[in-house]
Parts: C-alpha cells; sequence; structure tokens
C-alpha cells in the first residue's frame, strides 16, 4: 500500500511540473513576441517623429524665406490685408481669393459649408486681416455647385476609350438622378478600388422617371464627346434596354 502511494504521488508530481513547465514556456513565447512588437512600435514612431520633425524644418524654413521681402522704403509694422489687393469675383461682392478658397477648402479639406465661414473667421483674425465681408454657407454652397457644373460640363472632346459608370438609384425629392461616372480606358487598373478622384462626371440628369429610351439618349450624348468602352452597372431592365438601343457592352 505504502509502494502504490509513492508512485501515486511520484506520478502527481511529475504531471504537475509538465504541466507548469508547458505554461512557462506559453509565456516565454508569450514575452518574445510582446518584445518584438513592442521594439517594431518603438522604431514606428521614431520614424514618424523623424518625418514630422523634417516636415516643421521645412516649414519654418518657407516661413522664413516668406517674411524676407524686400522694400524700398520703410517697412509697415502691421500685417497687409492680402484680399484686398486682388479684384472681385464677377457678380459678387466678395474677393476672388475668397471664393477660391472656400470652394478648395470643400474639397480638399473636406471641410463642411458652415465651417468655411468659422475659417475665414479664424484666418481673418489670426492673420490680423481687416475683417469685411464674410460669404454664409448657402452663398458657399452656391459656388460649390457652381464649380461641380462648370467642371461637369467645360472638358473637351476625348478621342479614346472610356469605361463609364451608370447609376439611377439616387433620388432628390421625387426626381432620380442619372449619374454617368467615367474613367479612361487606358488608366483604368485592378489594383486597388477606383475612387472619385480618378473618375469624371459625365453626365448628370434629373427626371420623375428614367426609362430605356431616355437613357439611350443620355448615352448618345455621352458617346460624342466620350466614346464609350463598356459599361459598369447593376441590372436594372431599364438601363439594360437603354445600353441595348446604343448596342453597348454592359458588365
Amino acid at each position: 500500500m505504502l509502494l502504490n502511494s509513492n508512485k501515486t504521488n511520484t506520478k502527481t508530481w511529475k504531471d504537475k511540473a509538465k504541466t507548469r513547465s508547458k505554461v512557462i514556456i506559453q509565456k516565454n513565447k508569450k514575452i518574445k513576441e510582446l518584445e518584438t512588437s513592442r521594439k517594431n512600435l518603438k522604431l514606428k514612431f521614431e520614424q514618424k517623429e523623424l518625418r514630422y520633425k523634417t516636415e516643421i524644418k521645412v516649414l519654418k524654413t518657407s516661413l522664413k524665406a516668406s517674411s524676407k521681402v524686400s522694400t524700398t522704403s520703410t517697412v509697415s509694422q502691421e500685417t497687409p490685408n492680402l484680399l484686398t489687393s486682388h479684384k472681385k469675383a464677377k457678380g459678387h461682392q466678395y474677393n476672388i481669393l475668397i471664393v477660391l478658397f472656400c470652394v478648395k477648402f470643400l474639397g480638399y479639406g473636406a471641410n463642411s459649408f458652415r465651417g468655411c465661414v468659422h475659417t475665414l473667421f479664424a484666418m481673418f483674425g489670426c492673420l490680423k486681416m481687416e475683417l469685411q465681408n464674410v460669404p454664409s454657407y448657402t452663398t458657399i454652397r452656391n459656388w460649390s455647385c457652381k464649380m461641380g457644373y462648370y467642371r461637369s460640363v467645360s472638358h473637351k472632346k476625348s478621342d479614346e476609350k472610356w469605361v463609364t459608370f451608370v447609376d439611377e438609384s439616387i433620388s432628390i425629392g421625387g426626381e432620380k438622378v442619372l449619374l454617368v461616372l467615367g474613367i479612361p480606358s487606358s488608366k483604368l487598373h485592378f489594383k486597388e478600388s477606383l475612387t472619385l478622384k480618378e473618375m469624371r462626371v459625365l453626365s448628370m440628369e434629373m427626371s420623375n422617371s428614367w426609362k430605356g429610351e431616355d437613357i439611350g439618349k443620355i448615352l448618345k450624348k455621352v458617346n460624342e464627346n466620350y466614346p464609350i468602352d463598356y459599361i459598369v452597372s447593376d441590372c436594372g431592365s431599364n438601363l439594360k434596354a437603354g445600353y441595348a438601343i446604343e448596342n453597348h457592352l454592359h458588365i
């Protein structure tokens, strides 16, 4: 009985030792993984910090260069109002630079209409410019719409083939929007998804309903300026009917 008891105790001790050894090995692996991850993160942040420091140096250099303005007479102590030295936009009371700034800030700065108004106030205050008329958000929205319309109708005819994307599922009030986007076939790639910046608005029309004949007429106009290679869209029956009328390849 005593011998059996000693064997049982020895076996239990060995099992516990094996289990403890496995736990220790797993924890050591975890520690190594954490140390490697920590080193990678540290290296990543060091690279970012170095890049930011480089960008700051470049900005400081550009600011110093812009501040060195040669004058033939006395230098004014006040900050000049740069906006008063340019002409006003045609048919507007606002400076052309304000119009350009708002339109660009909406696109590249990804700001809202009201955000542009607040930004103008902050810019005038920080740069000590003379505060004159600041446009309302509705005025800025009108500028943005006009710019979008101009970009959609001001393009010249193209000789190369275009891949077009057609959709009529967007509704504004009681009307549906027929939107035709396009990209030259030579610029089409399949490495990643296309973005709106890579495409061009070829046509944008509104109607209470879109039948196949109506869609075919719009595509005929588009094809005159941008020869259609093939069309990408969903399988709406009216869309497919419009493609069939003009014999366009649909994907």
